[in-house]
């Protein structure tokens, strides 16, 4: 055992009576400190309760003594086969999940620029802004799959200094407007919206998800 963990083996045939302890307790150490080395367990004892306890923590295979050792050569060969195999199916599957995921990331990304393309080109075929405002903000809402999207109109306050009213309002279906929401209407970026703020005075663009925000911003924007 103290060789183990300086050494990368394949094999473990672990004997469950050894003359300074059991070797189910070796097992659990062999199984932390290197998980892919294949661990098999050898008995005399005939308790079918341990060969159970013995595969529940880990070990891949178990044999009763006495046995032929071509026997178990041959056994330690078919468990180290079928772990590999169980290894390159886990990498597998983790590389199509990858895949999938880069998939669908850029597919989400492109969607994004045809909804920007799509609303820079609504803005600069038409003169009545009101109601494209309305179309772009709707676009939006189902682009990115949210319940609400809206344009705030950022002005300054004499006494309460830089705020923000909300001027439109897109939701989707069974959600209230909150377009009438007094809350929402020359809200003081320092009490309403402090992280915002920097973001805006740096000339820099703004985006985050509503119920991830920390500040005072999930509890407003939320509603």
């Amino acid at each position: 055992s103290k060789r183990f963990p300086e050494t990368a083996y394949d094999i473990a045939v672990l004997d469950y009576q050894l003359p300074d302890g059991l070797g189910d307790a070796l097992l659990q150490k062999f199984r932390m400190k290197r998980p892919n080395c294949v661990c098999v367990m050898i008995t005399t004892d005939p308790d079918p309760k341990l060969a159970l306890s013995w595969m529940k923590a880990g070990a891949a295979a178990y044999l009763r003594k006495p046995f032929d050792p071509e026997y178990l050569i041959e056994q330690c060969i078919r468990t180290r086969r079928e772990q590999a195999l169980l290894r390159v199916k886990d990498l597998l599957e983790e590389r199509t999940q990858s895949l999938r995921n880069r998939e669908a990331a850029v597919k989400k990304h492109l969607l994004y620029e045809q909804c920007i393309s799509e609303s820079i080109r609504m803005l600069s075929e038409t003169s009545e802004l009101e109601h494209s405002f309305q179309q772009i903000l709707e676009a939006m809402r189902e682009t990115v799959l949210a319940d609400r999207s809206y344009i705030f109109l950022v002005e300054e306050n004499s006494s309460e200094g830089p705020c923000m009213t909300q001027i439109h309002e897109s939701c989707a279906e069974g959600v209230s407007p909150q377009i009438g929401n007094p809350d929402l209407q020359h809200l003081p970026f320092e009490t309403g919206a402090p992280s915002l703020f920097p973001v805006l005075q740096a000339n820099e663009t703004f985006c985050g998800i509503v119920a991830e925000m920390a500040g005072p911003e999930r509890e407003i924007l939320g509603n």
